[in-house]
């Protein structure tokens, strides 16, 4: 069965992971944030990985092997709970793609609905 799978990047690569992922045809989503930056001197906007270091892969481990996975040049390895591997929810997924913005296809940091330092509260979860 087809599943994501979060990827962990070496710093600073996660776009040669997603450009060698995406050669071996792997389905990749690496979701990115427009922010606003100041650029010898001038603001610009800048996609920056919405969540640094990582990316997602979507495989189905019983048809294809993974060990191309942590081979590639860019990835530092799969995330793993203990030993298990284990998937994200296709419900996580298609909420980060529906909040992109359709144009772009990236997230913008004026529409997120947080801001680091904010307080949430966790609801759910294992």
């Amino acid at each position: 069965m087809t599943n994501w799978y979060a990827v962990q990047t070496k710093p600073r690569q996660e776009l040669a992971a997603e450009q060698n992922l995406r050669r071996q045809g792997f389905g990749i989503y690496f979701p990115r944030l427009l922010v606003r930056k100041r650029r010898r001197g001038k603001w610009t906007k800048v996609a920056e990985p919405l969540f640094p270091r990582y990316l997602f892969i979507q495989v189905d481990p019983e048809q294809h092997s993974l060990s191309p996975v942590r081979s590639t040049v860019g990835v530092a390895g799969l995330v793993r709970f203990g030993h298990l591997l284990r998937p994200v929810p296709d419900t996580v997924i298609a909420f980060l793609q529906q909040s992109e913005n359709p144009d772009t296809h990236q997230h913008h940091a004026d529409e997120w609905p947080h801001l680091a330092g904010d307080t949430v509260a966790i609801t759910e979860g294992p």
